[in-house]
């Protein structure tokens, strides 16, 4: 099965939140996202360091772990196009539209 993992998830395969059991099985998928999430983990792990929630050690620990995942990832360069064409379609941001190329069978396993 393919995932197409985003930010929200993916955090909670680096860190321990109370759900993140529940997104433990998707390391046996074949876990597939845009580069730009990379980004934006790395921002949901300064925002958990400055409330408190993460030390900077645990922080760096998150992003090994991200790291050592099996993902495929595709340069945000080959999804922008396919972003602004859905976002204009939609009238909905064209930073959310980089996940939805997968769903519409876009972009290739």
């Amino acid at each position: 099965m393919r995932v197409v993992l985003d930010a929200s998830v993916a955090i909670k395969l680096a860190t321990t939140e109370p759900d993140s059991y529940q997104a433990e099985p998707l390391v046996y998928c074949g876990l597939h996202a845009p580069d730009l999430m990379f980004a934006e983990i790395t921002n949901i792990i300064w925002k958990k360091q400055a409330r408190g929630d993460l030390t900077v050690e645990l922080g760096q620990q998150a992003l090994d772990a991200l790291s050592s995942l099996r993902l495929t990832v595709t340069p945000s360069h080959d999804l922008m196009g396919m972003a602004l064409e859905l976002a204009s379609a939609t009238s909905h941001p064209a930073y959310d539209m980089f996940m939805w190329p997968w769903r519409f069978g876009r972009v290739s396993p």
